[in-house]
């Protein structure tokens, strides 16, 4: 498809004549969309040759990384078998502070409120574990994670202190 009129060309800003497809100085293409033009505008800073006029298509470099990918996945609850996991483990952590307060109960005779306000805490921990598989909003201290790309470090971090803080409420049962 050829342009009818001149052209300023959106990557280099050189001025073309009607009835070229590419530019003259560059090679792009007349018609490119924003992220083709700021890849291209990267490629003529970084001294990288590109082509439009051949077949070969450049490959994006805003592309994020597996593992990044992956945790992103998880924290946003669009990770399938993270959020089944996560179910599962709030009612493993539920029976297990059930298991272990009979067993405290049974060995003291009577019911003790340490056992009690640890096993709140570890289950509330499970809670936190389970929201953060299914995506929700989950809190550490006073700060509000919710679930969005940006916040994926600090939920991850929020994580692990919510397992170490079960571990430790487990422990005290």
């Amino acid at each position: 498809m050829s342009t009818d009129y001149n052209w300023k060309c959106a990557v280099c800003d050189t001025a073309n004549i009607g009835e070229s497809n590419f530019c003259s100085k560059c090679s792009s293409s007349a018609e490119l969309n924003s992220i083709e033009i700021a890849e291209r505008k990267r490629a003529l800073r970084e001294g990288v040759a590109f082509d439009d006029q051949s077949d070969e298509v450049l490959a994006p470099r805003t592309k994020q990384g597996k593992a990044l990918a992956w945790a992103t996945d998880i924290s946003m609850g669009e990770n399938p078998e993270a959020r089944m996991l996560g179910t599962i483990f709030f009612y493993v952590v539920i029976n297990v502070a059930i298991v272990a307060i009979a067993i405290r109960t049974y060995q003291l005779g009577n019911l003790d409120g340490n056992s009690l306000v640890s096993a709140f805490i570890g289950i509330f921990a499970a809670l936190e574990v389970k929201r953060f598989c299914l995506g929700k909003t989950t809190y550490l201290e006073s700060y509000i994670a919710t679930a969005v790309k940006g916040n994926t470090v600090i939920r991850w971090i929020g994580l692990a202190l919510d397992i170490v803080l079960l571990y430790v409420a487990l422990a005290i049962i």
